[in-house]
């Protein structure tokens, strides 16, 4: 196995940004990185329909309102300062090879996956690559974490060619790690910090090598709280594993701090104080003022291991956000009109805060009216699951291919209502002039029963819709050839592209492709491709390619639809 191969899977898992690394070991710390990508969101219901799903309800076994706990988040948590000297104080808690996951450890799992699969399935066929990655999604839509993270690691492993016993073995050690600093950043003059040290899932006394900022290594047996030298390297401070007892073996880095030029919480009380300064101005809106509000509350010393925006941005990056937009409300401009890049909101809409990832990228030309793309993702992600997974982000970078507005709300939010869709869409067109003939929407799983149900309720508004490895809210029953919607409404619809593979074992390929042409049969202008070696999750990064060159063209320019592809057989 090529060792960099598998030494990046590692970092960028373990916190370490992909642009940070080469094919050498162990790098100087980036200016910014960026913390795993949450995958899943284990406090949202998946989506399920009888009509479509082989075998028994995966909601079943699903306590939605019940998020997994760590044994170790009270102490991963902890704030306490210490000398520069490394010192070791064992923790009075002890953790099990049963301990429970956080969503940080289930959604670096998933990133460790999508890293390694980037250059292909490696050792395994795509078809079995697909097979056992949806056998995983049962695992977690069954409450059960701890298994759907070891079968994960176990996974990416063996696309990686990883079959020397003594070698797995040490490598989902490593993948196990949770160094949990006292704070989420680290001050520009503090030299030294306290980390809390687990291996929760393998067993107690399991000794590993410690270092940080290329200083002095020493051993430590976790759970342990150790205070660390940190180095005076610039942007942000390293903290590296050895894998083995072997002094010569390689180090590996598993955390990045980010420095800032205070601390989170100081930095959050500045925003909180020019704030209300820009607010007793009276020049800035109540709307940008509350966005800035939410914005502000990001920075903290203690982020959530259960709050994905605060595990893909760290408190780094977040701060420079955060500060730009009290630039603009010093200046009493608008917080987001003319302003690029990847944003994290929380949108008001009709009294309901909308929480969005929004891209502008450079492509998009001052007063040129960019098409907009709506991403819905699927059960158990949130407003940044397309923009950090699903091809670790793909749909940014097609935006910037393309030149379009990608906008992705959390959609158990934006599925409750279609006037969520027309503030949405109101509002980046006030920011950016977006072209209202070319707003289109693609959902995955979950999203796309919303996607459908949005294309209904809206159709004159939607330019083209995808759903991926989904259906819903046309208001029929698949397989059955019939539809509650009548000819008029079904003749209304936009196009629509249907994406789906045929070992889904979550959504049948074959009903939703007899639906899908029962829907054509009596007007609609719908496509249906069923994938072969495709599953539920893994075709999104695999279509969205071309299904977003389809999405974004002018409707004057659109092209015949293809005829729908044979379903296979039942």
């Amino acid at each position: 196995m090529n060792g960099a191969r598998w030494f990046t899977v590692l970092a960028v898992a373990c916190g370490v940004s992909l642009t940070a690394l080469n094919a050498t070991k162990v790098q100087p710390a980036p200016a910014a990185v960026q913390a795993p990508v949450a995958a899943v969101n284990p406090t949202t219901e998946p989506s399920w329909d009888p009509t479509l799903v082989e075998g028994p309800s995966p909601v079943a076994a699903v306590n939605p309102t019940t998020e997994p706990s760590s044994p170790e988040a009270s102490a991963l948590n902890e704030s306490s300062e210490g000398s520069a000297a490394p010192t070791t104080t064992r923790s009075a808690r002890r953790t099990t090879p049963s301990a429970s996951v956080t969503k940080a450890e289930l959604a670096a799992a998933f990133q460790r996956l999508e890293t390694a699969v980037a250059d292909g399935p490696g050792g395994l066929s795509r078809t079995e690559l697909n097979r056992r990655f949806d056998g995983l999604t049962l695992l977690f839509f069954q409450n059960r974490l701890v298994e759907a993270v070891d079968a994960l690691d176990a996974l990416t492993l063996d696309v990686l060619e990883v079959q020397d016993a003594d070698e797995r073995a040490d490598l989902l050690r490593a993948m196990q790690v949770r160094v949990a600093p006292a704070r989420s950043a680290l001050r520009a003059d503090e030299a030294s910090m306290a980390v809390s040290v687990a291996l929760p899932r393998s067993g107690l006394g399991t000794p590993i090598t410690l270092r940080a900022g290329g200083g002095q290594p020493f051993e430590v047996t976790p759970p342990a709280t150790v205070t660390l030298a940190m180095g005076e390297d610039a942007g942000a401070r390293t903290i590296d594993v050895r894998l083995a007892k072997d002094p010569a073996s390689d180090w590996m880095r598993i955390r990045m701090v980010p420095v800032t030029e205070a601390s989170p919480d100081e930095l959050r009380q500045r925003a909180e104080r020019a704030i209300e300064l820009a607010a007793a101005s009276g020049r800035c809106t109540p709307t940008d003022l509350a966005e800035a509000r939410f914005r502000a509350a990001l920075l903290t010393n203690e982020a959530s291991p259960r709050r994905t925006i605060q595990l893909v941005m760290d408190q780094s990056r977040i701060w420079s956000m955060v500060r730009e937009d009290l630039a603009r409300l010093e200046r009493g401009e608008p917080l987001f009109v003319g302003r690029r890049g990847d944003q994290w909101r929380v949108i008001e809409v009709g009294g309901v805060n909308l929480p969005c990832r929004i891209v502008v990228p450079d492509s998009v030309r001052d007063g040129s009216s960019p098409p907009l793309v709506i991403a819905l993702h699927g059960a158990g992600g949130d407003e940044c699951m397309f923009f950090s997974a699903y091809g670790q982000g793909e749909i940014v970078r097609q935006a910037e291919r393309l030149g379009c507005v990608v906008v992705a709300p959390n959609t158990t939010v934006f599925a409750t209502s279609p006037l969520l869709f027309d503030g949405l869409v109101d509002r980046l067109a006030q920011e950016w002039g977006i072209d209202r003939a070319r707003v289109a929407v693609v959902g995955h799983s979950m999203g796309a029963a919303a996607t459908a149900s949005i294309v209904c309720a809206r159709p004159e508004a939607i330019a083209r819709a995808a759903l991926l490895a989904g259906w819903g809210g046309f208001g029929g029953v698949p397989g059955t050839g019939r539809s509650g919607m009548d000819e008029a409404a079904i003749r209304e619809l936009p196009p629509i592209r249907v994406e789906l593979g045929a070992l889904d074992p979550l959504m049948q390929a074959s009903r939703i492709s007899a639906a899908a042409r029962s829907l054509r049969d009596r007007g609609a202008c719908i496509e249906c491709t069923v994938h072969e070696g495709e599953g539920h999750t893994m075709i999104v990064p695999q279509v969205l390619p071309s299904v977003m060159d389809w999405l974004i063209v002018p409707p004057a320019a659109m092209p015949a639809l293809p005829e729908a592809s044979p379903a296979p057989a039942p």
